[in-house]
């Protein structure tokens, strides 16, 4: 469906999207070629979303490594200048990831750094490998995360540890990742690809309205108040109690059968 320098996209059985990164050369190190594909990419998958042929996404890379974050000789054109103008929409491709309407699940293997552990965050769930490396460094080049690493780390770690990573630059290594919280399972190195399509392939094979209204709910519970949570939670039961997917569940487990779900096609 897409394919830039950076990243590419398919879509493959059981409507499951892969974004890969396939710059393993360069470690899939992130330079502006890197955002301006992102940007290009991203409204595709929203209309394939929206049409019913996205049900979930993987995000895997290519090589050794998931990404060494940013092109050091990327930072060499950056400025106040540049910033202003352009990191607002660099932590919006990210949030993208959070904010859509089907789950994102994302395998890490070798290094993942930087503005790639800040991707790797900003998806619903991590799978990673026993050597799995996880360090946000920018603190020692003078800089600190910016594309949202910062926020998400925090949210899932707690302030006090999100805080050790950051200002020491330590790296975190497989299941003291799965121990922080960092990530949701271990598993060797040759499994992972296939554990992360796996998990995606599994949420896309449920009701898909149901677990996009469920993403949502999460992501409301996460972020406002009790009261605003427990609102959304009532909408979605109005929503989806009469849906034909909800019936084609309740009769495929009564028949013991498969179901088939259709969403909104």
């Amino acid at each position: 469906m897409y394919s830039g320098n950076h990243i590419k996209f398919d879509i493959i059985e059981d409507r499951v999207g892969v974004l890969t990164l396939c710059n393993p050369k360069k470690m899939n190190t992130m330079s502006q070629t890197y955002f301006d594909e992102m940007a290009e990419l991203q409204p595709q998958i929203t209309k394939k979303i929206a049409d019913g042929d996205v049900r979930a996404i993987a995000v895997v890379a290519e090589g050794k490594h998931f990404s060494a974050g940013i092109d050091l000789n990327f930072l060499n054109i950056a400025n106040p200048k540049w910033a202003f103008k352009n990191l607002h929409n660099e932590q919006m491709l990210n949030e993208y990831w959070d904010r859509c309407n089907v789950p994102v699940v994302c395998g890490v293997q070798g290094v993942c750094i930087g503005a790639g552990f800040e991707l790797a965050l900003w998806c619903d769930f991590r799978i990673a490998t026993e050597k799995t490396r996880f360090s946000m460094p920018e603190v020692k080049y003078g800089l600190a995360p910016d594309i949202g690493g910062g926020v998400r780390l925090t949210k899932l770690i707690g302030p006090a540890r999100a805080k050790y990573m950051v200002l020491t630059c330590d790296e975190v290594v497989g299941r003291e990742a799965l121990e922080y919280g960092i990530v949701e399972k271990i598993v060797p190195a040759e499994e992972l690809y296939d554990t992360t399509i796996a998990m995606a392939r599994k949420m896309a094979k449920q009701p898909p309205l149901s677990v996009q209204i469920a993403k949502k709910c999460v992501n409301a519970a996460k972020e406002s108040s009790q009261a605003a949570a427990l609102l959304a939670e009532e909408i979605q039961c109005v929503l989806c109690l009469d849906t034909p997917d909800m019936k084609e569940a309740i009769a495929a487990f009564l028949e013991k059968r498969e179901p088939n779900f259709k969403g909104l096609d």
